[in-house]
């Protein structure tokens, strides 16, 4: 947890738990009040919304080593993938979690495509990470975003040339 993100005073079973230990506690607790809970990927640092440099990752090829907000890349594509099984892992079976949104409203920053390959082929990585969670929790939910255009796509993305669209242009997907 983020220093200063948890207030003890209100939560002091939280003190020196993990991230991970607080995320079985919040599971737990929603099983008791009925709750269905969905995870899902905004960013590699774990905060800020969206992350900046639009991918699922921040390091190795296909990427610049940063998260495109100015902090150094952290998580490669294979350590994403890596961590996604670590979590279903964590949850497979458990009837509180039914489901995991593998990237939550990626953008086109950073060459993100839909299906032309590479490093950076968003349709791929779901391809992939989809199929190895089903294989671990096969009655999961998986969720899956196409890439957003906040402005025009360039022509090779595999996306509509010259239709940004504020609320996701998804003529590509």
């Amino acid at each position: 947890p983020v220093k200063g993100s948890i207030d003890f005073r209100t939560n002091p079973d939280l003190r020196g738990l993990s991230i991970r230990q607080i995320l079985h506690r919040l599971v737990d607790y929603a099983a008791t009040v009925g709750l269905k809970i969905i995870f899902d990927h905004h960013s590699d640092d774990g905060c800020c919304g969206q992350q900046p440099n639009g991918l699922w990752f921040d390091r190795g090829e296909g990427s610049n080593d940063t998260d495109g907000g100015g902090h150094t890349g952290t998580v490669s594509a294979a350590q994403f993938r890596h961590d996604w099984l670590r979590f279903v892992h964590d949850y497979a079976g458990n009837a509180t979690v039914i489901g995991f949104d593998l990237d939550n409203e990626p953008t086109s920053a950073g060459d993100i495509n839909w299906g032309k390959g590479g490093p950076t082929d968003i349709k791929a990585m779901y391809q992939s990470v989809g199929n190895a969670i089903l294989g671990v929790d096969p009655g999961a939910l998986i969720i899956v975003e196409g890439p957003q255009n906040y402005q025009a796509p360039a022509a090779e993305s595999g996306m509509a040339d010259g239709v940004p669209a504020p609320e996701g242009n998804l003529t590509g997907v």
